[in-house]
């Protein structure tokens, strides 16, 4: 199946008490341009290919899959993007208000702005989005991210109160309650409050990223990992890695 990529935004405005909040998805195509001799980085350019209003804020977008997925209000919605018009694929109901989403291939994690984090999966056949699991604790989220660790997929939480939270998906464990409830394996106070993260792989004869000790010492070439990277409010960067008990 052939594909394309767009670079999609999506826009909020607040219009006051009075009226409700609204906001729009915009689709661009980047296109090649014969570039002005003076000015050799001009030889592309944004050509709008959709732009039109939701029923309401949108507060996160993605992709997923080859659609876009995007949470407008507290619904999730995915979207296919067929003849310059986007086209309802499947949507589902949350909680509250969604403002954080991160996606790993099918896997759908999503932050409620009090209702703490679910983990959602979107079937492509049969065009369904069903919740795998949650948290059923009150929590006020900032941002949400996967940790990789080789085969086991973590799930990262920053929230009001300067915390780095884990949860992992654990159906086999008395205390996940059959696989609804997700599990809290461990936390950090950081003393600021998380808004960004990125995920990237990390490159074992690069040692940078641990300081002066190498990354060699501590990863082993067949242990794919990667590194949660994270911003904060007042201008910090970090990063968090996971590694072996034995190694620890």
């Amino acid at each position: 199946e052939q594909t394309k990529g767009y670079v999609v935004i999506a826009t909020m405005s607040s219009m006051g008490e009075e009226v409700s909040a609204r906001g729009k998805i915009m689709i661009f195509d980047v296109m090649e341009v014969v570039p002005d001799p003076e000015k050799p980085l001009s030889g592309y350019k944004f050509k709008c290919l959709y732009d039109k209003e939701q029923k309401g804020p949108v507060t996160e977008i993605d992709c997923i899959l080859g659609h876009i997925i995007s949470a407008i209000g507290q619904k999730i919605y995915v979207w296919s993007f067929v003849n310059n018009d986007l086209v309802g694929v499947a949507f589902i109901d949350t909680q509250i208000y969604i403002h954080s989403i991160s996606v790993i291939k099918n896997f759908v994690l999503y932050a409620d702005i009090t209702k703490s984090i679910s983990l959602l999966t979107f079937d492509r056949e049969c065009k369904t989005l069903s919740v795998i699991s949650r948290d059923f604790e009150p929590m006020e989220v900032y941002r949400t991210a996967f940790v990789v660790d080789g085969t086991n997929l973590g799930f990262m939480v920053s929230d009001s109160n300067c915390n780095l939270v884990i949860y992992v998906y654990q159906p086999e464990s008395v205390d996940s309650q059959g696989g609804m409830k997700l599990i809290r394996k461990s936390d950090i106070n950081i003393g600021a409050h998380v808004n960004t993260f990125i995920r990237t792989g990390i490159r074992i004869h690069d040692g940078s990223i641990l300081g002066t000790t190498s990354a060699s010492s501590l990863l082993h070439p067949s242990e794919k990992r990667h590194v949660t990277w994270f911003g904060t409010l007042d201008g910090a960067i970090g990063s968090f890695l996971p590694l072996a008990e034995k190694r620890y």
